[in-house]
């Protein structure tokens, strides 16, 4: 995960999701799940949150397809039904990911994490908290990374491998990988693994991605 800078809202969101969801809230101030799939104007703003963030996910840090992707309310709106409809709560986030932050609290904002919190190991591609952190951001970290299961998900696991071995094997260059993976390429940058043939006597190991 790497610091995402929040986008500005759009200019027409006040009109088609936020002045129809208070108005929903004002008619039911405490709505149940089904109430709220029955009135998810967020959905009007998904291609505006989408297009904002370039189709990457504040979670994993890696670019989703449109259909892989949904708004996530990083405060839940079952918790804070009051921001159910603001902008400024929504993150671009795949669906499996938002899926296990569900409605906990133990997640860390990708909007005011500080500069490295998230360390990514290579050749292993686990990632793991800085270990300069003091005991709170550390214990934030780990939470987030066990929620979300960052390092017991193979598949993640393997996308994070893929990003680095279509740059390593001058599939892509940093540009690309910067638009498509920021914290991947923000790791290798910071570990000054930007030289190719460094990084192949660090990551040398054959994968399933390699040999598709």
């Amino acid at each position: 995960m790497i610091l995402i800078n929040e986008r500005p809202e759009p200019a027409d969101f006040d009109h088609k999701v936020r002045k129809l969801g208070r108005e929903f809230l004002a008619k039911v101030p405490n709505p149940t799940e089904q109430e709220f799939k029955n009135k998810a104007y967020w959905r009007k703003a998904f291609i505006d949150l989408y297009n904002a963030y370039h189709g990457i996910c504040v979670y994993s840090s890696s670019w989703v397809p449109g259909s892989g992707a949904t708004v996530d309310h990083f405060l839940p709106k079952a918790r804070v039904c009051s921001l159910a409809y603001e902008w400024s709560n929504f993150r671009l986030a795949s669906m499996k990911l938002n899926s296990r932050k569900q409605n906990f609290l133990d997640v860390i904002d990708p909007f005011k994490i500080g500069l490295d919190w998230f360390w990514l190991g290579f050749p292993s591609m686990l990632i793991s908290p800085n270990p300069a952190l003091n005991p709170i951001q550390e214990k934030r970290v780990s939470e987030t990374i066990a929620r979300l299961k960052f390092n017991e998900d193979e598949v993640l696991i393997n996308d994070r491998l893929h990003w680095v071995l279509e740059y390593r094997d001058t599939k892509i260059t940093i540009d690309d990988l910067t638009r498509k993976a920021p914290f991947i390429a923000h790791e290798l940058q910071r570990q000054n693994l930007l030289d190719k043939d460094k990084l192949r006597s660090v990551v040398k190991t054959l994968s399933k991605v390699e040999t598709r």
